[in-house]
């Protein structure tokens, strides 16, 4: 389980607090911080984040296990999140197996159960 500590260390933009001031004021914002709160109160951790987008907007990945839910032998139930706040990215939720590749916890998905994206318009919680 990764702490809001050691998530702000890899992916600071995870913690922005406003959108870039480039997108339209139609872009509506939604703090990864909100649905990263959601997903613990219903029991899912963080178990791993990464930011590929550059800068305190770019794209980042947050990565969810229950402690709940069972493993079924090297395969796992995920949860993933990736946004950004400077409209280059929509808001992606997706859920499904994982199986454990490496001894350092890399997953690959081996089904979706769910998945759907999010434009930044027209958004609410």
């Amino acid at each position: 389980m990764m702490t809001h500590e050691m998530i702000k260390q890899v992916a600071p933009s995870v913690f922005a607090t406003s959108p870039s001031p480039k997108v339209s004021s139609r872009y509506v914002f939604v703090p990864t911080m909100d649905i990263i709160e959601n997903f613990e109160r219903e029991g899912w951790n963080v178990a791993s984040a990464k930011q590929t987008g550059r800068g305190i907007h770019g794209l980042h990945e947050i990565k969810f296990r229950n402690g709940d839910l069972p493993n079924v032998g090297d395969t796992l139930i995920e949860a993933i999140i990736k946004n950004s706040h400077n409209g280059v990215a929509t808001l992606n939720i997706s859920s499904g197996l994982h199986r454990l590749v490496c001894s350092n916890g890399l997953t690959v998905p081996t089904s979706v159960s769910d998945s759907f994206k999010v434009r930044h318009s027209g958004f609410e919680f």
